[in-house]
C-alpha cells in the first residue's frame, strides 16, 4: 500500500505538478501575464522538455547511468519548483480562483455549453485511448524502455534483436524522449508496459488539445488584437468602443470549428496500424507524435504571437516561447533545431521587414497614438 502511494505521489509531481510549477515559472519572465490553465500547462510540459534535453544530452552522451540521471533531474526539478512557488507566492491564490470561476462558468454558463461539449467529447476520446486502444505497429517505446533497464544501458541495444550498436544510438543520442520516461520509472518502479501505455496519455493528452486550444487563440483573436479589440470588461469591442455580442460569438465559434476539426482529423484516423507520427489517441509517447503534434504546433503558436506582437514585451514574451519550443523540438527528434529554423527564420525576417518599415511611423508612439495603418507597418509600442 505503501509503495502505491509512492508510486502515485511520485507520478503525479512528475507529469502534473513540475509542468504546472514550469508554467508558473514561464509565466514569471513573460511579457504578457498569462493566468489560464492551458497556457500554463502547455508551455510548463514544453519547458519542461526543453531543460531535458540540456541537462540529459551532455550526461548521456558522457556514459552516465538511469540512476544519476535521474538523481540530477529531480534535483533540478525541485529547485525549480520552489523558485517558481517564491516567485508565484502572491498570484498562486488568484490563479487558482480564477481556473475555478473558469470551471464553473463552463458547467453554468449557456454561452459556454459548446465548449462543455466539445470537452466531453475529448474526455471519451482520452478515455478510449487509454483503456481500449493499442499502440500503432511501428512504436517500439516499450522495448526500447525494456532493453535500456535489462542491458543497465542507454540506446546501445537494438529494442529487438538485442544487436550492441557499438556506442549511443545516433538517433537518440540528441533526442532521448524515452529517457524521460525511464527517469520517472526509475523513480517510482512502475511497470514500463503499464506506464508508457495506461499513465502518460492521462497528462500528455490534454497537453496536446491544450497546444491546439492555444493555437485557436491566436488564429482567431491574435496576441495584438486581443488588447486592441478587447473593452475594459474583456468584451470584443467596435471601433466606437461599444462591445459587440456578435463579435464574441464568430469568433468563439471560429476557435470551437477549428478544435472539432483537430478532433475529428485525428479520430478518423486513429483506427490506422502504422504512421505513429499522426496517431495522437493511440501513441501519444512517441517521438516523432510528440514533435508533430506537440512542440511543432506550440512553435506555429510561439511563432504566429511574436508576429502578431506590437509591444516590446510582447515582443520578448514570443521569443522566449520560440527557444522553448525548439529545444522541445530537438527533445523529440535529432533534427528538430534545424526543423525549428525553417518556420523561424521566415518570422524573424518579417519582423525585421516590419520593424524598418514602421520605424518611422510608430517609433516612440504609445498605443493610442497609433493609428491602424501605423499598426500595420509595424509600429511598435512603448512598454511604458
Amino acid at each position: 500500500m505503501l509503495d502505491r502511494i509512492i508510486q502515485i505521489t511520485i507520478t503525479l509531481y512528475s507529469l502534473l505538478l513540475c509542468p504546472l510549477f514550469f508554467g508558473l515559472l514561464c509565466r514569471q519572465f513573460c511579457g504578457r501575464k498569462q493566468d489560464s490553465f492551458r497556457w500554463i500547462y502547455a508551455t510548463g510540459y514544453l519547458f519542461l522538455f526543453a531543460l531535458f534535453e540540456v541537462l540529459s544530452v551532455p550526461m548521456l552522451n558522457k556514459g552516465y547511468g538511469i540512476g544519476q540521471i535521474s538523481t540530477v533531474w529531480y534535483g533540478v526539478t525541485l529547485g525549480v519548483t520552489v523558485l517558481a512557488v517564491l516567485l508565484s507566492l502572491k498570484d498562486l491564490l488568484g490563479i487558482l480562483k480564477g481556473w475555478g470561476e473558469t470551471l464553473k462558468k463552463t458547467f453554468t454558463c449557456r454561452e459556454e455549453r459548446p465548449w462543455l461539449l466539445l470537452y466531453g467529447v475529448f474526455a471519451i476520446l482520452m478515455i478510449a485511448s487509454v483503456f481500449f486502444l493499442t499502440a500503432s505497429a511501428d512504436d517500439a517505446t516499450v522495448e526500447i524502455l525494456r532493453t535500456n533497464f535489462d542491458t543497465g544501458t542507454l540506446y546501445q541495444f537494438h529494442p529487438y534483436s538485442q544487436t550492441p550498436y557499438g556506442g549511443t544510438a545516433l538517433e537518440k543520442a540528441y533526442a532521448p524522449t524515452e529517457l524521460f520516461y525511464a527517469v520517472v520509472i526509475e523513480k517510482t518502479g512502475m511497470d514500463v508496459f503499464r506506464f508508457v501505455e495506461f499513465v502518460i496519455p492521462v497528462f500528455y493528452l490534454p497537453l496536446f488539445f491544450s497546444v491546439f486550444r492555444m493555437l485557436a487563440e491566436v488564429l482567431f483573436t491574435g496576441a495584438g488584437e486581443a488588447d486592441l479589440m478587447y473593452g475594459k470588461n474583456g468584451e470584443i469591442a467596435k471601433d466606437d468602443g461599444v462591445p459587440s455580442t456578435k463579435q464574441v460569438k464568430n469568433k468563439e465559434r471560429n476557435k470551437q470549428f477549428f478544435l472539432v476539426a483537430v478532433l475529428v482529423f485525428y479520430t478518423a484516423i486513429m483506427f490506422l496500424q502504422r504512421d505513429g507520427a499522426a496517431q495522437v489517441f493511440r501513441n501519444i509517447w512517441m517521438d516523432r507524435t510528440l514533435l508533430c503534434n506537440v512542440a511543432m504546433p506550440f512553435l506555429l503558436y510561439a511563432v504566429l504571437t511574436l508576429l502578431q506582437s506590437r509591444a516590446k514585451k510582447e515582443t520578448a514574451s514570443a521569443i522566449v516561447l520560440i527557444i522553448i519550443a525548439a529545444f522541445a523540438a530537438q527533445y523529440t527528434f535529432r533534427y528538430g533545431l534545424i526543423l525549428s529554423l525553417v518556420m523561424i527564420v521566415p518570422a524573424v525576417v518579417l519582423c525585421l521587414v516590419r520593424s524598418i518599415r514602421g520605424k518611422k511611423a510608430g517609433q516612440g508612439k504609445s498605443r493610442d497614438e497609433l493609428s491602424p495603418n501605423d499598426l500595420e507597418k509595424g509600429g511598435e509600442v512603448d512598454d511604458a
